[in-house]
C-alpha cells in the first residue's frame, strides 16, 4: 500500500503502463520475427485480469495498441474477474497455458510467498518516486520477478495504486468501532490491521460489491484505493452508504 498522493500514484501508474506496453510489444515482436515466412499469420491472446467489467478501460486501451502497432497480428481477448478462472488461479492458469496473460495481484496467490509484500508495503515510502526508486533502481524488480520465475511465469511488471480509503456502511470514529466491523482488506494492509486487532476477510474484486450487505454479509467495509472505488459504474457508494 503506498503512501503517494491520488494524482502522483496515476502518473507513476501511466508510466508503468507504458513500460509494460513496451515491453509486450518487445515480445510480440521476437514471436511475428520467429515465425519467419508466416508474417501473416495472427496471434490471438487470452487475458484475464481481476477486475471486473466496469474496470477494463485501461487494459482495453492497451490491447488495442498492441493490435494497431503489430499491423493486426496479434489479438488480446480480455477476460474479467472471474470470467474463465477465480482470480486466485490466474497464476496457475498462466502457468498451464489455460490463459496467455494475466493480470493479478500477488495476494490471490497462495503460492506465492511473498504475495502480501508485492500487494503492498505500509509505510515503506512517501511518494510514488521513492516506490519508483525502490522499486527500479534498489532491486525490488529484479526480487518479485525472480519469485514469479520460479512459479513457472514470466513477470511483465506491477499495478499501482492510490492510497486506501475505507468503505463502510455507517461513520467510524475510532478503532473500536472499527473492531465490531468485518473489513475486507488484502495483503500486508490486512496484516497490520490484524494485529490491530480488526476482522479482515480477503475477496477478489470482483466479489466486492456482492459482499456487502443487504446483498450478502460477508464484508461491512472495504479498503481500496480511490482509483478503485470512484467510478460510478462499480456502484460500491450506494451499497457503503
Amino acid at each position: 500500500m503506498t503512501t503517494t498522493s491520488t494524482r502522483d500514484a496515476r502518473h507513476l501508474e501511466f508510466a508503468m503502463f507504458t513500460s509494460l506496453f513496451r515491453k509486450c510489444l518487445l515480445t510480440c515482436a521476437a514471436l511475428l520475427l520467429a515465425a519467419g515466412n508466416a508474417a501473416a499469420a495472427e496471434y490471438s491472446l487470452k487475458l484475464q485480469t481481476y477486475y471486473p467489467p466496469t474496470m477494463t478501460y485501461g487494459l482495453k486501451n492497451f490491447c488495442d495498441s498492441i493490435k494497431e502497432m503489430s499491423n493486426g497480428r496479434v489479438e488480446i481477448q480480455i477476460f474479467t474477474g472471474g470470467e474463465l478462472v477465480a482470480s486466485g488461479n490466474i497464476l496457475k492458469s498462466v502457468k498451464t497455458g489455460m490463459i496467455d496473460m494475466g493480470q493479478g495481484m500477488g495476494h490471490h496467490f497462495t503460492e506465492m510467498k511473498i504475495g502480501t509484500l508485492e500487494s503492498g508495503l505500509p509505510m515503506s515510502w512517501m511518494s510514488a518516486l521513492e516506490a519508483q526508486i525502490i522499486y527500479e533502481h534498489r532491486g525490488l524488480r529484479e526480487i518479485i520477478a525472480k519469485e514469479y520465475e520460479k512459479a513457472g511465469v514470466v513477470y511483465l511488471g506491477p499495478t499501482r495504486a492510490a492510497p486506501y480509503h475505507l468503505l463502510t456502511k455507517k461513520p467510524v470514529k475510532s478503532l473500536d468501532e472499527l473492531r465490531k466491523m468485518k473489513i475486507r482488506a488484502v495483503g500486508a494492509a490486512a496484516k497490520m490491521l490484524t494485529k490491530l486487532g480488526v476482522s479482515c476477510v480477503n475477496l477478489p474484486t470482483e466479489d466486492i460489491y456482492m459482499a456487502f450487505p443487504p446483498v450478502r454479509w460477508t464484508a461491512s467495509c472495504t479498503a481500496t484505493p480511490p482509483t478503485t472505488s470512484r467510478p460510478s459504474s462499480m456502484k460500491w457508494r450506494a451499497i457503503s452508504t
